[in-house]
Protein backbone atom coordinates (compact mmCIF):
# COMPACT_ATOMS: atom_id res chain seq x y z
CA UNK A 1 0.00 0.00 0.00
CA UNK A 2 2.77 2.67 0.63
CA UNK A 3 4.48 1.22 -2.70
CA UNK A 4 1.29 2.14 -4.85
CA UNK A 5 0.82 5.69 -2.80
CA UNK A 6 3.83 6.61 -3.82
CA UNK A 7 3.77 5.68 -7.55
CA UNK A 8 0.74 7.88 -7.18
CA UNK A 9 1.84 10.75 -6.59
CA UNK A 10 4.88 10.02 -9.02
CA UNK A 11 2.48 9.67 -11.52
CA UNK A 12 0.12 12.87 -10.32
CA UNK A 13 3.86 15.19 -10.45
CA UNK A 14 4.69 13.76 -14.40
CA UNK A 15 3.09 15.24 -17.41
CA UNK A 16 0.02 13.21 -18.89
CA UNK A 17 1.37 11.35 -21.90
CA UNK A 18 0.70 12.46 -25.20
CA UNK A 19 -1.72 10.44 -27.47
CA UNK A 20 0.23 7.88 -29.53
CA UNK A 21 0.26 7.83 -32.92
CA UNK A 22 -2.09 4.97 -34.85
CA UNK A 23 0.93 3.45 -36.55
CA UNK A 24 3.31 3.95 -33.50
CA UNK A 25 4.50 0.54 -32.00
CA UNK A 26 2.28 -1.26 -29.31
CA UNK A 27 5.02 -0.54 -26.79
CA UNK A 28 4.05 2.63 -26.09
CA UNK A 29 1.14 1.81 -25.02
CA UNK A 30 2.26 0.13 -21.75
CA UNK A 31 4.12 2.61 -21.12
CA UNK A 32 2.58 3.67 -17.76
CA UNK A 33 2.68 0.31 -16.71
CA UNK A 34 6.79 0.39 -17.35
CA UNK A 35 6.96 3.36 -15.65
CA UNK A 36 4.84 1.98 -13.03
CA UNK A 37 7.23 -0.98 -12.40
CA UNK A 38 10.21 1.34 -12.34
CA UNK A 39 9.50 3.35 -9.96
CA UNK A 40 7.73 0.50 -7.79
CA UNK A 41 11.75 -1.12 -7.36
CA UNK A 42 13.31 2.15 -6.24
CA UNK A 43 13.36 3.00 -2.90
CA UNK A 44 11.85 6.55 -1.22
CA UNK A 45 15.15 8.23 -0.85
CA UNK A 46 15.71 7.72 -4.48
CA UNK A 47 12.03 8.63 -5.54
CA UNK A 48 12.27 12.00 -3.42
CA UNK A 49 15.81 12.95 -4.94
CA UNK A 50 14.20 12.41 -8.61
CA UNK A 51 10.87 14.65 -7.36
CA UNK A 52 13.30 17.26 -6.16
CA UNK A 53 15.70 17.73 -9.62
CA UNK A 54 12.80 17.63 -11.50
CA UNK A 55 10.57 20.37 -9.42
CA UNK A 56 13.78 22.81 -9.65
CA UNK A 57 14.80 22.27 -13.30
CA UNK A 58 11.49 22.81 -14.86
CA UNK A 59 11.61 26.48 -14.26
CA UNK A 60 14.92 27.27 -15.52
CA UNK A 61 14.37 24.52 -18.77
CA UNK A 62 11.55 26.88 -19.83
CA UNK A 63 13.10 30.62 -19.03
CA UNK A 64 14.90 32.40 -21.76
CA UNK A 65 18.38 34.16 -22.00
CA UNK A 66 18.13 37.95 -20.37
CA UNK A 67 20.00 40.13 -22.77
CA UNK A 68 23.81 40.82 -22.55
CA UNK A 69 24.00 44.44 -21.55
CA UNK A 70 22.81 45.66 -18.64
CA UNK A 71 19.83 47.51 -17.29
CA UNK A 72 19.61 51.23 -17.72
CA UNK A 73 21.46 53.60 -15.43
CA UNK A 74 20.23 56.76 -14.09
CA UNK A 75 20.31 59.79 -15.83
CA UNK A 76 23.33 62.14 -16.45
CA UNK A 77 23.92 65.08 -14.09
CA UNK A 78 21.53 67.83 -15.26
CA UNK A 79 18.70 65.94 -16.19
CA UNK A 80 15.18 65.52 -14.98
CA UNK A 81 14.73 61.80 -13.40
CA UNK A 82 11.21 61.18 -15.49
CA UNK A 83 8.46 58.88 -14.11
CA UNK A 84 8.30 54.81 -15.17
CA UNK A 85 5.36 54.03 -17.30
CA UNK A 86 5.44 50.61 -18.29
CA UNK A 87 4.81 50.01 -21.96
CA UNK A 88 4.79 47.16 -23.97
CA UNK A 89 7.84 46.13 -25.70
CA UNK A 90 8.44 47.38 -29.26
CA UNK A 91 7.62 44.41 -31.92
CA UNK A 92 10.06 43.02 -34.23
CA UNK A 93 12.30 42.20 -31.42
CA UNK A 94 12.29 38.64 -30.32
CA UNK A 95 14.51 38.97 -27.58
CA UNK A 96 11.80 38.79 -24.99
CA UNK A 97 8.78 36.79 -25.06
CA UNK A 98 5.70 37.54 -26.42
CA UNK A 99 3.59 39.74 -23.81
CA UNK A 100 6.17 40.62 -21.98
CA UNK A 101 6.25 44.25 -20.49
CA UNK A 102 9.36 46.43 -20.15
CA UNK A 103 10.06 49.57 -18.27
CA UNK A 104 10.30 52.39 -20.80
CA UNK A 105 13.30 54.38 -21.00
CA UNK A 106 13.20 57.93 -19.46
CA UNK A 107 12.85 60.90 -22.19
CA UNK A 108 14.44 64.18 -22.78
CA UNK A 109 12.76 66.11 -25.88
CA UNK A 110 14.78 67.84 -28.31
CA UNK A 111 18.63 65.81 -27.45
CA UNK A 112 20.96 67.02 -30.07
CA UNK A 113 22.50 64.71 -31.97
CA UNK A 114 25.78 63.54 -30.33
CA UNK A 115 29.32 63.76 -31.77
CA UNK A 116 31.34 61.06 -30.15
CA UNK A 117 34.89 62.46 -30.02
CA UNK A 118 36.37 66.24 -29.62
CA UNK A 119 37.36 67.28 -33.09
CA UNK A 120 35.08 67.97 -35.87
CA UNK A 121 36.15 65.29 -38.18
CA UNK A 122 34.87 62.56 -35.25
CA UNK A 123 32.16 60.29 -36.77
CA UNK A 124 28.26 61.67 -36.51
CA UNK A 125 26.17 58.90 -34.78
CA UNK A 126 22.50 58.49 -36.15
CA UNK A 127 19.88 60.60 -34.52
CA UNK A 128 18.94 58.83 -31.08
CA UNK A 129 15.68 58.61 -29.55
CA UNK A 130 14.66 61.51 -27.37
CA UNK A 131 16.61 60.13 -23.94
CA UNK A 132 17.93 61.49 -20.93
CA UNK A 133 21.87 60.22 -21.72
CA UNK A 134 22.53 57.70 -18.58
CA UNK A 135 25.28 58.36 -15.94
CA UNK A 136 28.99 57.21 -16.93
CA UNK A 137 30.62 53.97 -15.49
CA UNK A 138 33.50 56.34 -15.03
CA UNK A 139 34.41 60.07 -15.99
CA UNK A 140 37.13 60.12 -18.95
CA UNK A 141 40.14 62.62 -18.91
CA UNK A 142 38.69 64.42 -21.99
CA UNK A 143 35.32 65.44 -22.96
CA UNK A 144 33.13 67.21 -25.21
CA UNK A 145 31.68 70.34 -24.99
CA UNK A 146 29.73 70.65 -27.11
CA UNK A 147 26.17 71.52 -25.91
CA UNK A 148 24.58 73.26 -23.19
CA UNK A 149 22.37 71.02 -20.51
CA UNK A 150 18.91 72.87 -19.04
CA UNK A 151 20.90 74.34 -15.90
CA UNK A 152 23.05 76.32 -18.21
CA UNK A 153 26.46 74.52 -17.28
CA UNK A 154 28.35 72.20 -19.53
CA UNK A 155 26.81 68.56 -21.22
CA UNK A 156 30.06 65.84 -21.28
CA UNK A 157 29.62 63.10 -23.86
CA UNK A 158 31.31 59.95 -22.66
CA UNK A 159 32.55 56.93 -24.71
CA UNK A 160 31.53 54.77 -21.80
CA UNK A 161 34.05 51.61 -22.98
CA UNK A 162 34.40 49.59 -19.70
CA UNK A 163 37.95 49.38 -18.80
CA UNK A 164 37.27 46.06 -16.87
CA UNK A 165 35.51 43.84 -18.67
CA UNK A 166 37.44 41.52 -21.25
CA UNK A 167 36.16 42.85 -24.19
CA UNK A 168 34.86 46.69 -24.58
CA UNK A 169 31.21 47.76 -24.29
CA UNK A 170 29.09 49.77 -25.61
CA UNK A 171 25.94 51.42 -23.22
CA UNK A 172 22.71 52.18 -25.43
CA UNK A 173 19.29 53.75 -23.92
CA UNK A 174 16.48 51.76 -24.57
CA UNK A 175 14.69 52.39 -28.25
CA UNK A 176 10.96 53.69 -27.79
CA UNK A 177 8.10 52.21 -28.68
CA UNK A 178 7.98 51.68 -32.25
CA UNK A 179 12.30 51.78 -33.03
CA UNK A 180 14.39 49.27 -33.07
CA UNK A 181 17.89 49.41 -31.42
CA UNK A 182 20.19 51.38 -32.87
CA UNK A 183 23.14 50.56 -34.63
CA UNK A 184 26.52 49.88 -32.93
CA UNK A 185 28.60 52.51 -32.47
CA UNK A 186 31.92 52.66 -34.95
CA UNK A 187 35.30 51.97 -34.07
CA UNK A 188 37.05 54.42 -32.15
CA UNK A 189 38.32 57.63 -33.84
CA UNK A 190 41.59 59.39 -33.86
CA UNK A 191 41.25 62.25 -31.05
CA UNK A 192 38.72 60.23 -28.74
CA UNK A 193 39.63 60.89 -24.99
CA UNK A 194 41.24 57.98 -23.21
CA UNK A 195 39.31 56.32 -20.67
CA UNK A 196 40.33 56.80 -16.71
CA UNK A 197 40.55 53.96 -14.52
CA UNK A 198 37.80 54.45 -11.24
CA UNK A 199 40.76 54.48 -8.99
CA UNK A 200 42.28 57.91 -10.69
CA UNK A 201 41.49 61.54 -9.64
CA UNK A 202 39.44 63.51 -11.65
CA UNK A 203 40.42 66.45 -12.78
CA UNK A 204 37.99 67.96 -14.99
CA UNK A 205 37.47 70.69 -11.97
CA UNK A 206 40.70 71.98 -12.37
CA UNK A 207 40.52 72.52 -15.93
CA UNK A 208 37.61 75.12 -15.42
CA UNK A 209 39.72 77.79 -14.16
CA UNK A 210 42.08 77.18 -17.30
CA UNK A 211 39.03 77.17 -19.53
CA UNK A 212 37.81 80.66 -18.53
CA UNK A 213 41.61 82.11 -18.92
CA UNK A 214 41.76 80.83 -22.26
CA UNK A 215 38.10 82.22 -23.37
CA UNK A 216 39.11 86.01 -21.56
CA UNK A 217 42.07 85.70 -23.60
CA UNK A 218 40.52 85.26 -26.92
CA UNK A 219 38.02 88.06 -25.84
CA UNK A 220 39.17 91.05 -27.80
CA UNK A 221 40.49 94.36 -26.55
CA UNK A 222 37.31 96.73 -25.70
CA UNK A 223 38.91 99.44 -28.01
CA UNK A 224 40.44 99.78 -31.45
CA UNK A 225 44.32 100.36 -30.11
CA UNK A 226 44.63 102.94 -32.88
CA UNK A 227 46.66 105.58 -31.05
CA UNK A 228 49.61 107.75 -32.92
CA UNK A 229 51.52 109.80 -30.20
CA UNK A 230 50.79 110.83 -26.76
CA UNK A 231 52.26 113.93 -24.41
CA UNK A 232 51.29 114.47 -20.58
CA UNK A 233 52.15 117.12 -18.47
CA UNK A 234 52.65 116.52 -14.38
CA UNK A 235 52.87 118.52 -11.73
CA UNK A 236 55.30 116.85 -8.98
CA UNK A 237 55.73 117.11 -5.36
CA UNK A 238 58.66 115.69 -4.13
CA UNK A 239 59.91 114.74 -0.44
CA UNK A 240 63.17 113.32 -0.12
CA UNK A 241 65.45 112.01 2.22
CA UNK A 242 66.60 114.53 5.06
CA UNK A 243 70.57 114.94 4.54
CA UNK A 244 72.54 113.78 7.62
CA UNK A 245 75.30 115.69 8.74
CA UNK A 246 78.87 114.73 10.52
CA UNK A 247 78.36 116.75 13.37
CA UNK A 248 77.58 119.81 15.57
CA UNK A 249 78.07 123.16 13.46
CA UNK A 250 76.90 125.68 16.19
CA UNK A 251 77.14 126.34 19.87
CA UNK A 252 76.66 128.09 22.92
CA UNK A 253 77.88 127.76 26.48
CA UNK A 254 79.56 130.25 29.24
CA UNK A 255 82.48 132.68 29.00
CA UNK A 256 83.96 131.27 32.09
CA UNK A 257 84.58 127.77 30.32
CA UNK A 258 87.95 127.03 29.73
CA UNK A 259 86.70 126.71 25.97
CA UNK A 260 83.79 128.41 25.09
CA UNK A 261 81.51 126.49 23.29
CA UNK A 262 83.84 123.44 23.23
CA UNK A 263 81.85 120.09 23.52
CA UNK A 264 82.04 118.44 26.88
CA UNK A 265 81.98 121.77 28.68
CA UNK A 266 79.42 121.95 31.32
CA UNK A 267 77.70 125.07 29.71
CA UNK A 268 77.97 123.77 25.90
CA UNK A 269 74.88 123.49 24.24
CA UNK A 270 74.57 122.50 20.40
CA UNK A 271 72.33 124.64 18.88
CA UNK A 272 72.41 123.88 15.41
CA UNK A 273 71.86 120.80 13.68
CA UNK A 274 69.94 118.91 16.00
CA UNK A 275 68.51 116.97 13.50
CA UNK A 276 69.10 116.03 9.95
CA UNK A 277 68.70 118.74 7.36
CA UNK A 278 64.72 118.91 6.44
CA UNK A 279 63.96 120.30 2.73
CA UNK A 280 60.62 120.09 2.97
CA UNK A 281 58.06 119.59 0.04
CA UNK A 282 59.92 120.22 -3.23
CA UNK A 283 57.71 121.52 -6.63
CA UNK A 284 58.50 120.21 -10.31
CA UNK A 285 57.27 118.84 -13.33
CA UNK A 286 57.36 116.24 -15.10
CA UNK A 287 56.50 115.65 -18.70
CA UNK A 288 56.00 111.98 -20.85
CA UNK A 289 55.94 111.81 -24.78
CA UNK A 290 55.56 108.88 -26.99
CA UNK A 291 55.54 107.76 -30.19
CA UNK A 292 53.68 103.98 -31.86
CA UNK A 293 55.96 102.68 -34.46
CA UNK A 294 53.50 100.47 -36.18
CA UNK A 295 49.58 100.60 -36.83
CA UNK A 296 48.92 97.97 -34.09
CA UNK A 297 50.20 99.86 -31.35
CA UNK A 298 52.42 97.49 -30.15
CA UNK A 299 55.74 99.17 -30.55
CA UNK A 300 56.64 102.93 -29.20
CA UNK A 301 59.51 104.82 -27.94
CA UNK A 302 58.86 106.92 -25.10
CA UNK A 303 61.10 110.00 -24.09
CA UNK A 304 60.24 111.48 -20.47
CA UNK A 305 62.07 113.80 -17.98
CA UNK A 306 61.10 115.57 -14.83
CA UNK A 307 63.11 118.71 -13.21
CA UNK A 308 62.62 119.76 -9.39
CA UNK A 309 63.86 122.81 -8.39
CA UNK A 310 66.03 123.75 -5.41
CA UNK A 311 64.53 123.39 -2.07
CA UNK A 312 66.77 125.36 0.67
CA UNK A 313 67.17 125.17 4.00
CA UNK A 314 69.05 127.80 6.43
CA UNK A 315 69.96 128.68 9.78
CA UNK A 316 70.97 131.91 11.67
CA UNK A 317 72.01 133.11 14.55
CA UNK A 318 73.78 136.35 15.96
CA UNK A 319 74.94 138.39 19.07
CA UNK A 320 74.30 141.67 19.91
CA UNK A 321 76.04 145.00 19.85
CA UNK A 322 77.72 143.54 23.49
CA UNK A 323 78.31 140.40 22.53
CA UNK A 324 75.82 138.25 24.25
CA UNK A 325 75.30 135.35 23.99
CA UNK A 326 78.26 133.00 23.29
CA UNK A 327 78.35 131.23 19.80
CA UNK A 328 80.93 129.17 18.66
CA UNK A 329 82.05 126.53 16.14
CA UNK A 330 82.79 123.47 17.78
CA UNK A 331 85.79 121.54 16.19
CA UNK A 332 88.27 118.95 17.34
CA UNK A 333 91.73 120.23 18.25
CA UNK A 334 94.48 117.57 16.66
CA UNK A 335 97.08 119.97 17.95
CA UNK A 336 96.17 120.00 21.35
CA UNK A 337 94.47 116.31 20.91
CA UNK A 338 91.06 117.80 22.74
CA UNK A 339 88.00 119.35 22.20
CA UNK A 340 87.81 123.35 21.04
CA UNK A 341 86.01 126.05 19.59
CA UNK A 342 86.25 129.39 17.34
CA UNK A 343 84.30 131.78 18.78
CA UNK A 344 82.29 134.20 17.14
CA UNK A 345 80.63 136.49 19.55
CA UNK A 346 81.85 136.22 23.41
CA UNK A 347 80.56 138.81 25.70
CA UNK A 348 82.80 142.44 25.85
CA UNK A 349 85.01 140.79 23.14
CA UNK A 350 84.18 140.03 19.83
CA UNK A 351 80.29 140.18 17.72
CA UNK A 352 79.67 138.61 15.51
CA UNK A 353 76.68 136.45 13.19
CA UNK A 354 76.70 133.19 11.33
CA UNK A 355 74.53 131.39 8.76
CA UNK A 356 74.33 128.26 7.14
CA UNK A 357 72.36 127.30 3.92
CA UNK A 358 71.87 124.34 2.74
CA UNK A 359 70.65 123.66 -0.92
CA UNK A 360 69.02 120.52 -2.86
CA UNK A 361 67.78 119.86 -6.09
CA UNK A 362 67.19 116.87 -8.27
CA UNK A 363 66.17 116.11 -12.15
CA UNK A 364 66.45 113.40 -14.59
CA UNK A 365 65.46 111.55 -18.07
CA UNK A 366 65.00 108.60 -19.63
CA UNK A 367 64.80 106.98 -23.15
CA UNK A 368 62.54 103.35 -23.49
CA UNK A 369 61.39 101.31 -26.10
CA UNK A 370 58.17 99.53 -25.23
CA UNK A 371 56.85 96.45 -26.11
CA UNK A 372 53.06 96.58 -25.78
CA UNK A 373 50.40 93.76 -25.59
CA UNK A 374 46.23 93.79 -25.26
CA UNK A 375 44.78 91.19 -23.36
CA UNK A 376 41.44 89.85 -21.53
CA UNK A 377 39.80 92.39 -23.07
CA UNK A 378 40.15 95.59 -20.65
CA UNK A 379 44.28 94.76 -19.69
CA UNK A 380 47.29 97.00 -21.52
CA UNK A 381 50.86 96.16 -20.42
CA UNK A 382 53.92 96.59 -22.04
CA UNK A 383 57.57 95.89 -21.30
CA UNK A 384 60.15 98.37 -21.41
CA UNK A 385 63.71 98.48 -21.98
CA UNK A 386 66.07 101.96 -21.92
CA UNK A 387 68.79 104.53 -20.61
CA UNK A 388 68.54 106.58 -17.92
CA UNK A 389 69.75 109.54 -16.08
CA UNK A 390 69.21 110.79 -12.29
CA UNK A 391 70.94 113.95 -11.00
CA UNK A 392 71.43 115.12 -7.67
CA UNK A 393 72.87 118.54 -6.74
CA UNK A 394 73.73 119.80 -3.28
CA UNK A 395 75.32 122.15 -1.23
CA UNK A 396 76.43 123.05 2.01
CA UNK A 397 77.42 126.18 3.38
CA UNK A 398 78.80 128.50 6.17
CA UNK A 399 79.59 131.73 6.43
CA UNK A 400 80.40 134.33 9.17
CA UNK A 401 81.26 137.78 10.32
CA UNK A 402 83.25 138.99 12.77
CA UNK A 403 83.62 142.21 14.75
CA UNK A 404 86.17 143.03 17.22
CA UNK A 405 85.20 145.17 20.73
CA UNK A 406 88.25 145.26 22.30
CA UNK A 407 91.55 145.91 20.95
CA UNK A 408 94.45 143.02 20.05
CA UNK A 409 91.84 140.03 20.59
CA UNK A 410 91.20 138.80 16.83
CA UNK A 411 93.81 138.07 14.83
CA UNK A 412 94.40 137.54 10.95
CA UNK A 413 97.54 135.49 9.52
CA UNK A 414 99.02 136.28 12.87
CA UNK A 415 98.68 140.07 13.15
CA UNK A 416 95.89 141.58 15.02
CA UNK A 417 92.89 142.94 13.53
CA UNK A 418 90.87 145.95 15.41
CA UNK A 419 87.84 148.28 14.41
CA UNK A 420 86.59 149.22 12.00
CA UNK A 421 88.16 146.10 10.27
CA UNK A 422 86.60 143.22 10.67
CA UNK A 423 86.96 139.29 9.38
CA UNK A 424 84.67 137.00 6.86
CA UNK A 425 85.15 133.51 6.67
CA UNK A 426 83.41 131.17 4.13
CA UNK A 427 83.44 127.14 3.96
CA UNK A 428 81.70 125.61 1.19
CA UNK A 429 80.91 122.09 0.38
CA UNK A 430 79.19 120.93 -2.72
CA UNK A 431 78.46 117.71 -4.15
CA UNK A 432 77.02 116.18 -7.33
CA UNK A 433 76.05 112.83 -8.36
CA UNK A 434 75.12 111.41 -11.82
CA UNK A 435 73.62 108.63 -12.77
CA UNK A 436 73.77 106.73 -15.94
CA UNK A 437 72.60 103.32 -16.98
CA UNK A 438 70.08 100.94 -18.63
CA UNK A 439 67.17 99.96 -17.28
CA UNK A 440 64.26 97.55 -17.77
CA UNK A 441 60.67 97.97 -16.62
CA UNK A 442 57.02 96.82 -17.18
CA UNK A 443 53.56 98.27 -16.72
CA UNK A 444 49.80 97.36 -16.31
CA UNK A 445 47.06 99.06 -16.91
CA UNK A 446 43.58 98.19 -16.38
CA UNK A 447 40.90 100.24 -18.54
CA UNK A 448 37.07 99.90 -17.13
CA UNK A 449 35.00 102.58 -18.87
CA UNK A 450 35.83 106.14 -17.90
CA UNK A 451 38.59 105.24 -15.66
CA UNK A 452 42.16 103.73 -16.01
CA UNK A 453 44.47 102.11 -13.02
CA UNK A 454 48.43 101.13 -13.85
CA UNK A 455 51.16 100.15 -11.54
CA UNK A 456 54.47 100.22 -13.06
CA UNK A 457 58.30 98.68 -11.92
CA UNK A 458 61.65 99.76 -13.54
CA UNK A 459 64.85 99.03 -12.53
CA UNK A 460 68.33 100.96 -13.77
CA UNK A 461 72.32 99.45 -13.23
CA UNK A 462 74.64 101.77 -14.09
CA UNK A 463 77.31 103.78 -13.07
CA UNK A 464 77.37 106.57 -10.33
CA UNK A 465 79.36 109.51 -10.87
CA UNK A 466 79.85 111.02 -7.00
CA UNK A 467 81.73 114.62 -7.31
CA UNK A 468 82.50 117.12 -4.08
CA UNK A 469 84.06 120.36 -4.71
CA UNK A 470 85.28 122.25 -1.14
CA UNK A 471 86.29 125.77 -0.89
CA UNK A 472 87.41 127.73 2.13
CA UNK A 473 88.31 131.33 2.47
CA UNK A 474 88.88 133.83 4.96
CA UNK A 475 88.94 137.50 4.25
CA UNK A 476 90.43 140.26 6.10
CA UNK A 477 87.58 143.93 5.52
CA UNK A 478 89.04 146.90 5.62
CA UNK A 479 88.36 150.34 4.91
CA UNK A 480 91.41 150.70 2.18
CA UNK A 481 90.14 147.12 0.51
CA UNK A 482 90.12 143.28 1.07
CA UNK A 483 92.53 140.93 1.75
CA UNK A 484 91.79 137.04 1.00
CA UNK A 485 93.44 133.75 2.06
CA UNK A 486 92.75 130.40 2.12
CA UNK A 487 90.53 128.40 4.45
CA UNK A 488 87.88 128.77 6.37
CA UNK A 489 87.32 127.23 9.58
CA UNK A 490 86.52 123.44 8.09
CA UNK A 491 87.29 123.94 4.49
CA UNK A 492 90.88 124.35 4.54
CA UNK A 493 93.79 124.07 2.40
CA UNK A 494 94.00 120.18 3.65
CA UNK A 495 90.79 119.48 2.22
CA UNK A 496 90.13 121.83 -0.35
CA UNK A 497 90.03 120.77 -3.96
CA UNK A 498 87.70 118.62 -6.22
CA UNK A 499 87.07 114.49 -5.60
CA UNK A 500 85.80 112.40 -8.20
CA UNK A 501 84.84 108.71 -8.21
CA UNK A 502 82.43 106.04 -9.94
CA UNK A 503 80.51 103.69 -8.14
CA UNK A 504 78.20 100.89 -8.56
CA UNK A 505 74.20 102.55 -9.17
CA UNK A 506 71.39 101.00 -8.93
CA UNK A 507 68.14 103.13 -9.28
CA UNK A 508 64.64 101.37 -8.89
CA UNK A 509 61.52 103.20 -8.86
CA UNK A 510 57.21 102.02 -8.78
CA UNK A 511 54.22 103.55 -8.77
CA UNK A 512 50.60 103.69 -9.16
CA UNK A 513 48.37 106.31 -11.65
CA UNK A 514 44.61 106.51 -11.28
CA UNK A 515 43.27 108.36 -14.46
CA UNK A 516 39.68 109.65 -15.48
CA UNK A 517 39.14 110.03 -18.97
CA UNK A 518 37.22 113.50 -19.51
CA UNK A 519 36.84 113.19 -23.09
CA UNK A 520 37.99 110.25 -25.47
CA UNK A 521 41.71 112.09 -26.30
CA UNK A 522 41.73 113.91 -23.12
CA UNK A 523 42.86 112.16 -19.23
CA UNK A 524 43.23 113.48 -15.72
CA UNK A 525 45.87 111.55 -13.97
CA UNK A 526 46.68 111.22 -10.20
CA UNK A 527 49.81 109.25 -9.03
CA UNK A 528 52.22 108.46 -6.91
CA UNK A 529 56.19 106.66 -7.00
CA UNK A 530 58.85 105.74 -5.25
CA UNK A 531 62.55 106.32 -6.03
CA UNK A 532 65.74 104.69 -4.51
CA UNK A 533 69.39 105.04 -4.70
CA UNK A 534 71.68 102.99 -3.17
CA UNK A 535 74.45 105.42 -2.90
CA UNK A 536 74.69 109.36 -2.91
CA UNK A 537 77.62 111.41 -1.45
CA UNK A 538 75.84 114.43 -0.18
CA UNK A 539 77.55 117.91 1.70
CA UNK A 540 76.46 117.17 5.36
CA UNK A 541 78.56 114.10 5.13
CA UNK A 542 81.78 115.56 3.24
CA UNK A 543 83.38 117.32 6.24
CA UNK A 544 85.62 116.45 9.30
CA UNK A 545 85.81 117.94 12.23
CA UNK A 546 89.60 117.11 13.10
CA UNK A 547 91.10 120.30 12.63
CA UNK A 548 94.60 121.44 13.04
CA UNK A 549 94.36 125.13 14.04
CA UNK A 550 97.98 126.19 12.27
CA UNK A 551 95.47 126.73 8.78
CA UNK A 552 92.92 128.79 9.85
CA UNK A 553 93.57 131.92 9.02
CA UNK A 554 91.81 133.48 11.80
CA UNK A 555 93.74 131.20 14.73
CA UNK A 556 96.46 133.17 17.18
CA UNK A 557 98.51 130.09 16.59
CA UNK A 558 97.92 130.44 12.70
CA UNK A 559 101.85 129.21 10.92
CA UNK A 560 102.78 127.24 14.08
CA UNK A 561 104.30 123.98 13.15
CA UNK A 562 102.87 120.40 14.05
CA UNK A 563 99.80 119.29 14.06
CA UNK A 564 99.42 117.34 10.51
CA UNK A 565 97.22 117.80 7.96
CA UNK A 566 93.47 117.94 9.27
CA UNK A 567 91.03 117.99 7.93
CA UNK A 568 90.78 115.52 5.14
CA UNK A 569 88.54 114.07 2.71
CA UNK A 570 86.56 111.12 3.41
CA UNK A 571 83.89 109.71 0.55
CA UNK A 572 80.99 109.49 3.12
CA UNK A 573 77.56 107.55 1.30
CA UNK A 574 74.33 107.00 1.93
CA UNK A 575 71.02 105.54 0.85
CA UNK A 576 68.73 107.96 -1.17
CA UNK A 577 65.10 107.95 -1.53
CA UNK A 578 61.87 109.56 -2.54
CA UNK A 579 58.63 109.95 -2.46
CA UNK A 580 56.51 111.69 -5.55
CA UNK A 581 53.02 112.34 -5.60
CA UNK A 582 51.73 113.81 -9.29
CA UNK A 583 48.93 115.32 -10.50
CA UNK A 584 48.22 116.47 -14.09
CA UNK A 585 46.93 115.67 -17.66
CA UNK A 586 47.29 112.82 -20.46
CA UNK A 587 46.76 113.62 -23.99
CA UNK A 588 46.55 110.66 -26.57
CA UNK A 589 45.95 110.61 -30.29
Amino acid sequence: MTGARAVTLIDLALPAPAQPHPLACRAFQFRPSLQKRHFLGCTMRTKLLVWSIVVCLAPALQAQQWPGYSPYGMPAQGFPTPPMPMNPYGHGNNTYPQGYVQPAAPTQGGAPRVYYGEFPNAVQQPAQAPVSPPQPRYIPTQSSTGAGNANGGTMYYYYPSSPYSPTPYNYYPYGQLGRSMPAPLPSKAVGWPNPTPRHAKPDAANDEPRAEMQRLAALPFHRQPKDTFWISAEYMALLARPMRVSGPLLSTGSATDSAPGALGQIATTVLFPTQDIDFGLFSGVRVNSGLFLDDADRISLELQGFYQSPNTSTHAAAGDSTGNPVLARPVFNVTANREGAFVNTLPGTIQGSINFDFKSQMFGAELNARMHSYWWQRFHSDFLVGFRYVGLQESMRVTESIQPLTANFLTFQGGVVNAPNSLFDDDSFRTTNNFFGPQIGTRLSWEYGYANFDFFAKLALGGSVQRTTIEGATTLVTPNGNTVAPGGIIALPSNNGTYTRTILGIVPEFGVNVGVDVTQQVRVQLGYSFLLWNQVARPGGAFDRNVNPSQVPGSPTFGAPGGGTSPVFRFNDELFWAHSFNIGLHFHY
